[in-house]
């Protein structure tokens, strides 16, 4: 039985060359040449904002103007379809080929602004929310590291359960390490990355941590009330777990169990119904076997990952494919139907987390 992480070096290796060559090649093909090919996806964006943005900290965020050229264009080539519909369209994905599903994670305040994008064009989205950030209005653990490795004084840092020293300069120098210091932050268990990441606040500084944190509009969460009133508008909200960290193998079982349980008794709480789960990253490393199980059991009755493919590609309802538009991607239109040509990797990862 295979109980640690779902990785797979060589493929997920494969696919980061894959996908910027694919994009490239999207942009030269228009939808309507591989429209044959579309099998029905889910697509997944994190926020909108109206201006500029600083790209290191802000980047998942679209900007508004490159985010309704995209939907524009989705809408466009694709049948966009409520994800109520969903369970439809897994028995009979072949009926629905050319149909498309629009979810954002995370839950930031921007999402407002996405609302009256997609609401202008009758646009039906699922929004999956972190629970806890929502509820309190706490950034996530990742923007905060972040903030450390970027701002910070100049200097070599021991962090606690880090396997080498920090050490912070030039940008680029600060750019690098920040990489492999986030990468680092997400391998441990929350306890630890909860120890490790006060210990980055506190050589930050408080003061100067809420400054930074001031400064950045987009990382701000919607509230319980906002959360309201997107549902009211027509967004299906969905979990993206308690607290916005990896579900990965190394978590303990309650962990996992809190993860799934606490943020869907949360929302329905305070919005009613929830049936839906995204995982945090979402990627191989970050769906173990027992994270999923845990979804399961926890009452949903779908959930996600953040590993492109098409819906046709998954056998299990709690590990399913989304692929997420990229911040600067004008072809989405036509990298959707090239999502099938990473089934056979989903499959062969499935068929590891599934053991």
């Amino acid at each position: 039985v295979v109980q640690g992480r779902c990785n797979s070096n060589a493929s997920i290796g494969h696919m980061s060359i894959i996908k910027p060559i694919a994009r490239q090649v999207a942009k030269l093909v228009p939808p309507i040449f591989i429209r044959a090919l579309a099998r029905p996806a889910v697509v997944y964006f994190h926020g909108v904002e109206a201006g500029g943005s600083d790209e290191e900290l802000e980047r998942i965020h679209h900007k508004a103007d490159i985010f309704e050229k995209i939907i524009t264009a989705l809408n466009k080539s694709y049948a966009i379809l409520p994800m109520r519909m969903l369970a439809d369209v897994l028995k009979q994905p072949d009926r629905y080929r050319n149909c498309l599903f629009i979810t954002f994670d995370d839950g930031y305040a921007n999402n407002m602004l996405a609302a009256e994008i997609l609401e202008s064009m009758a646009i039906p989205w699922t929004l999956f929310v972190s629970t806890e950030h929502v509820e309190k209005g706490e950034p996530d653990p990742v923007f905060l590291a972040r903030l450390f490795f970027m701002y910070a004084g100049a200097g070599t840092y021991s962090l606690p359960y880090f396997n080498f020293h920090i050490t912070l300069g030039s940008p680029r120098q600060r750019k690098r390490t920040m990489e492999r210091g986030v990468a680092e932050l997400k391998s441990l268990d929350a306890a630890r990355a909860d120890e490790c990441l006060a210990a980055m606040k506190a050589r930050l500084g408080i003061e100067e941590l809420a400054r930074h944190v001031a400064e950045v509009r987009s990382k701000r969460f919607l509230s319980w009330d906002q959360v309201r009133q997107l549902q009211n508008r027509g967004a299906e909200i969905g979990s993206h777990a308690s607290v916005h960290w990896p579900m990965h193998a190394d978590q303990s079982e309650t962990y996992l169990r809190e993860q799934s349980e606490r943020s869907k008794a949360q929302i329905e709480a305070e919005v009613g119904t929830c049936s839906y789960f995204a995982y945090p990253f979402g990627r191989r490393s970050d769906c173990s076997t027992r994270a999923w199980q845990a979804v399961r059991n926890a009452g949903y009755s779908h959930a996600f990952t953040a590993i492109p493919g098409t819906l046709n590609a998954s056998r299990n309802s709690w590990l399913l494919p989304r692929y997420g538009i990229g911040i600067h991607e004008t072809a989405a239109g036509t990298m959707v139907p090239m999502l099938r040509a990473n089934n056979w990797r989903f499959r062969r990862w499935q068929d590891i987390a599934e053991s």
